[in-house]
Formats: structure tokens, C-alpha cells, sequence
């Protein structure tokens, strides 16, 4: 099952702070640990800060990078700057942010004096052909970022990788070291990772891994008739505000698993956009993100060699002692009026089995009776979306 190379495998999902505003707080992979403890189950010691070498990320441990994406995810964007900042890192969170405050400023000073709600042609017939700003070419030709041109002539962009787990601890060089190995990220949607020793042996795919023991899904809010799909999300025209507004809204689930180890990443996402002189950009006055409200449960089966198997069902263990609880739903997050977020569920990280010799993991950490509503502000009461 490709142990050894598996060890440092994560798929792409978002492991960010939870708002005050919970109902319930989730949670922790520690916390799990310490349910399920007498099967052995542990997470690696935590550890300080990462160390920075050839503008990547060095962390000890797989342990260490999960404190540090959750570390982040909860700092505001001001204290995350200035620790990377200590650090001499930039992340593919803080380049976007900063490409998107320039391109508002530049669109806002390169159009000023005229209404902002014309199509790209009539400003191209007018005399303005909007060129990006100076700090957008720059991103560009080091290929984090792409320039999108929509079939009626609007514009947006994206960071060419779209993995919101990891966004905060990549860089410009898209690898990340962690003990030995090197995970370098390809493709907008994460389905594939290389793996290599040598930062130059990742950059140029030396090689590649496509897992197959893998469990995942996504739910996306959907309107029918208001809804466009960009070959990753579902674009939704605010029905409150019209067709210069929009907004999508996600939860993702991806489990893989070797014998002797889980590793799961689980959260919802959510982005709102306003289009101005032809270019859609994330705006400081349109926060309509609302929140969410989630309910699911999970399992996992753990075997003994020669001793059958048994199922670990919402924390409870068997055959060991039952423990039962259910530290994962139902999950509620609401008050954010914002225009991007992305927020981890449980269960979410790294599970290792130490200490308990013979017993096995036999499959991935899969969800069932899950159910999402994506909750947007607008009209009397907001707009609900259930994902689909």
C-alpha cells in the first residue's frame, strides 16, 4: 500500500480556526487521541515554528505542520503577515490578498470617473483597455497566478493551485518540506502530489503518485437557473444584489490511509465577488457570507492480525472498550459577513497507531448522514443553499 511513500501524503483541504461564535467547539486531533487512547492512536509531538529554506517551509513532522495551519487559520491577516514576515516566508494566502487589494486599487484609479457597471467591450470602445496592475504581472510570470477572461468578456483571477488546506504554508516554489521528504503541489484541484527527496525532483514531477485507497466527496451550494461552474466551483448570482454579484460555497472530505496510519482533511469554503469595470474581485463592502450549519457522522476500522476486525463508529471503539460520543456534529457557524473563508470540520489530520502491536488500520475515515446549508445575507431572512 506504498507505506513509506504514503507517510507524508495530505490531500488539500483547509484547517482553520473556529469564530467564538460556535455552537460547539470542535474538536481537536489531540482530543481524539485521547478518546480512543487505549488503542495506542497518537498524533506526533508539536513542535516551534517552521524553519525556511530556497523560500519553502521546513517542518520536523507532519504534527508540526498541522499546528501550524491551524495556528494561522486563526490570526488575523495582519498577524499572519507579520509572522511570515519574521519567518522571510510569503504565502499563496497573503500573495493573493495582496494581488487583489492592487488590482481593486488599480481598476479603481485606471476607470475613475466612470460608471463601473459596463461590459468590457463598451470600456475597450471608450478607449480603456484595462492592462493588470504591476504587482499581478509580477505573481503571473512565476506562475502562481492565472488571468481567467469569461465568455462575455469579464475578467477574474485565481491562484493556479486551489488547495485551501495548505494555501497558508505554500509558497511562490509550491513545495513543502516536511522531515525528509519534499510534497510538491500540482493541479487546481490537488488529485495529484509529487513526492521526492530533492526540491528539484518535485518541481519537475520526478514522481508522481495517484492514490487509490482514497474516500472523498464535495457538497456544493447549487441554484438552479443562477449557477455558473467554473471546473471547480458553482458560481452563484447573488439573487439580492444581481448579476455583478456572486458567491460559491463548498464542504470537502478526502481520507486516505496506510496500515499504520489516517489522514484526513475535512472543511467548507466559501468566497463573494463583485464585478467592477469588467473585472471580478473579493471587495472590502460585499460580505454576504453568512455561515453554515452541518451534521454527519464517521468511522473507521482498525483490525487485529488473526483477530478479525472491529469498527471505530463517532469515537466509540471495538472490540476495546465502548467510549461512545459523538465530538463531531451537529456543527454551526454563523455571524461572519465576510467575502472568503474557509474552516475545518472534524475529523481532520493525522492518525498513527503506536504502542498497540497487531492492530492495523483497514480502511479510510468515511462520513455518512451528512447534510450541509450554506447560508448567504440577502432578502428578509438570507438565502439558504443546501450542498449538493
Amino acid at each position: 500500500m506504498k507505506q513509506g511513500l504514503l507517510k507524508f501524503l495530505f490531500f488539500f483541504c483547509a484547517m482553520l480556526g473556529l469564530l467564538g461564535s460556535c455552537s460547539k467547539e470542535i474538536q481537536t486531533v489531540a482530543e481524539e487521541s485521547s478518546m480512543i487512547q487505549d488503542l495506542g492512536i497518537s498524533e506526533s509531538s508539536l513542535t516551534d515554528m517552521p524553519s525556511v529554506k530556497d523560500n519553502a517551509l521546513v517542518f520536523a513532522n507532519e504534527a508540526q505542520l498541522q499546528q501550524y495551519l491551524s495556528k494561522t487559520s486563526s490570526m488575523t491577516t495582519a498577524e499572519r503577515v507579520q509572522l511570515e514576515q519574521r519567518l522571510g516566508f510569503e504565502s499563496l494566502t497573503t500573495i493573493f490578498d495582496r494581488v487583489n487589494e492592487a488590482e481593486v486599487k488599480h481598476q479603481d484609479e485606471f476607470f475613475a470617473g466612470l460608471s463601473p457597471d459596463l461590459s468590457t467591450q463598451a470600456y475597450e470602445e471608450m478607449g480603456y483597455k484595462y492592462e493588470r496592475s504591476p504587482l499581478f504581472k509580477s505573481y503571473l510570470a512565476k506562475g502562481v497566478l492565472k488571468d481567467i477572461v469569461n465568455a462575455d468578456g469579464s475578467r477574474a483571477f485565481d491562484l493556479t493551485i486551489q488547495s485551501p488546506y495548505y494555501l497558508n504554508a505554500i509558497g511562490v516554489g509550491k513545495v513543502i518540506q516536511v522531515g525528509e521528504g519534499l510534497l510538491g503541489f500540482e493541479g487546481e484541484q490537488g488529485e495529484v502530489m509529487t513526492l521526492s527527496n530533492t526540491a528539484e525532483g518535485a518541481a519537475a514531477g520526478a514522481f508522481k503518485i495517484t492514490l487509490n485507497n482514497q474516500f472523498d466527496f464535495v457538497k456544493h451550494a447549487r441554484r438552479s437557473g443562477y449557477e455558473s461552474w467554473n471546473g471547480a466551483q458553482y458560481w452563484i448570482e447573488d439573487p439580492a444584489k444581481g448579476s455583478n454579484y456572486r458567491y460559491y460555497a463548498y464542504a470537502k472530505f478526502v481520507s486516505t490511509y496506510t496500515i499504520t496510519s489516517l489522514s484526513q482533511t475535512y472543511f467548507w469554503a466559501a468566497r463573494a465577488e463583485q464585478k467592477k469595470f469588467g473585472n471580478w474581485a473579493t471587495r472590502n463592502d460585499y460580505n454576504p457570507i453568512w455561515g453554515i450549519s452541518a451534521n454527519w457522522s464517521y468511522d473507521y476500522w482498525i483490525i487485529f492480525t488473526g483477530a478479525g476486525f472491529g469498527v471505530v463508529r463517532d469515537g466509540a471503539t471495538y472490540p476495546l472498550p465502548n467510549t461512545s460520543g459523538n465530538p463531531t456534529s451537529p456543527y454551526s457557524l454563523s455571524g461572519l459577513n465576510t467575502n472568503y473563508t474557509v474552516r475545518n470540520m472534524y475529523p481532520n489530520g493525522l492518525f498513527t497507531i503506536t504502542g498497540s502491536a497487531g492492530y492495523q488500520f483497514f480502511e479510510n475515515v468515511r462520513l455518512y448522514n451528512n447534510s450541509y446549508t450554506f447560508r448567504f445575507s440577502g432578502g428578509c431572512c438570507g438565502y439558504d443553499y443546501v450542498g449538493q
